[in-house]
């Protein structure tokens, strides 16, 4: 009697546990069987409990208990199925080297940039995770991924266009922090230009896996020097060796185009007052101007080379005005406004035509007065921008070839220079 109480109360307690369980859980037990198929052993249940005899209840408890068990077992089956079927379907890293011909190893280092890799094989290898669609995994690349570091190396001088190209380097490399990129920045003292600039980069030599750079207007003698470096590099200066590495730069002859064609409206004679007439770029400049000049029908008196020296730069402009050689100016430097305050010094302001390149400090204040009639904008934050963008290109092998970038220069008056501030 003593067993038969217990096992009633045993099989009582465990119906009731049994139901209360599969009720809380019953959207986990449909992947077993049908919604239907457990809503009516629940009521099932219910019943047995209500209605039916010690020895039903006793036989009925076993079976529900084996039934139930059953459903968390096909269950479990049907979970360990689909992530079996999950797992199959992931394209992993011998996927990748299998389709590419190489080892394992050889294929994670080309993926992750971490080896010496012709750069062919590496070509193979990002071709066959492209068309196999494998998924690196990003968290394990962040834990024991290789940072890569862009060196720059640019002028330490008092010219603003390199200021404004290092403002807009910085800016642009911050973006790809959180990439794995970082950067080291050398300047190189102008003065000193040759050995310093040597010295920069044999300082970067080994620490970095990418180059930005600015020469200077000695950038066609650094090319042997900079070749040493084997690693992708991108110029932010034209070079007369066109083939030597990718670069990104305003269209220096168009710069001059645009010159002569917007002084050619008002002006017959015009004079050029250039930086450097050694270097590329104010060589291409004189190219446009004179060849545009040519087309409108306006002379070119002269072009005075300034080397970039405010009062060589004030001198040039004196001797244009004293000598009526002019009625418009071309400075193709950032000296234009030493050009300004020798015209406003005699009186010309806004009488002679000057058209200057890039907005900065000082020229703001002889836009807004109408000594300086226009400037070309050239961009410097956008270009430098451009670079980092190529060169992070370069280092991931996106492509096999890259071409130079040209930028656009535009012209700017007073009425429109608030959209450039």
């Amino acid at each position: 009697m003593c067993i038969h109480v217990f096992l009633l109360v045993y099989s009582f307690l465990l119906l009731m546990l049994l139901y209360h369980i599969s009720e809380r859980n019953a959207t986990k037990l449909y992947c077993g069987c049908g919604k239907a198929e457990v809503d009516l052993e629940l009521i099932n249940i219910k019943f047995l409990l209500t209605f039916c005899t010690f020895g039903d209840i006793i036989k009925k408890t076993f079976s529900y208990f084996a039934y139930f068990q059953l459903i968390h077992i096909q269950t479990a089956i049907i979970i360990i199925a689909a992530t079996k079927e999950n797992h199959m379907k992931r394209i992993t890293i011998s996927d990748v080297a299998r389709e590419a011909a190489v080892s394992i190893s050889t294929a994670s280092k080309a993926l992750n940039d971490t080896g010496n890799i012709a750069s062919d094989t590496v070509r193979r290898v990002i071709d066959a995770a492209e068309r196999l669609g494998y998924k690196p995994n990003r968290a394990a690349q962040l834990l024991s991924g290789k940072n890569k570091r862009i060196g720059i190396l640019i002028p330490s001088t008092p010219e603003p266009v390199f200021s404004l190209y290092e403002a807009g380097l910085n800016k642009a490399l911050a973006s790809f922090e959180e990439y794995g990129f970082r950067s080291t920045l050398i300047k190189f003292d102008v003065e000193n230009e040759t050995s310093d600039f040597v010295r920069g980069l044999e300082t970067l030599a080994g620490q970095i896996d990418g180059l930005i750079f600015i020469c200077g207007y000695r950038a066609d003698e650094y090319m042997r020097d900079i070749d040493r470096l084997k690693i992708p590099k991108v110029s932010l200066q034209i070079t007369q060796d066109k083939a030597f590495c990718p670069s990104v730069t305003v269209d220096e002859i168009c710069v001059g185009r645009m010159a002569a064609n917007f002084l050619s409206f008002d002006c017959t004679r015009a004079a050029m007052i250039v930086g450097d007439r050694k270097s590329t770029i104010h060589k291409l400049n004189i190219d446009g101007f004179c060849a545009e000049a040519e087309r409108r029908g306006m002379t070119v008196s002269s072009v005075v080379d300034s080397i970039d020296r405010y009062d060589l730069a004030y001198s040039a402009a004196e001797k244009i005005v004293d000598g009526r050689a002019a009625d418009g100016i071309f400075v193709s430097s950032y000296i234009a406004p030493a050009v300004c305050r020798c015209l406003c010094d005699r009186g010309l302001a806004g009488k002679i035509k000057v058209i200057g390149v890039d907005i900065w400090e000082l020229t703001l204040p002889c836009l807004r007065d109408g000594s300086l009639t226009a400037a070309i904008y050239q961009n410097q934050p956008y270009q430098a921008k451009k670079a980092v963008e190529l060169l992070v290109s370069m280092l991931r092998h996106e492509r096999s070839e890259y071409d130079n970038i040209k930028i656009k220069p535009e012209l700017v008056l007073e009425s429109a220079l608030e959209y450039y501030l």
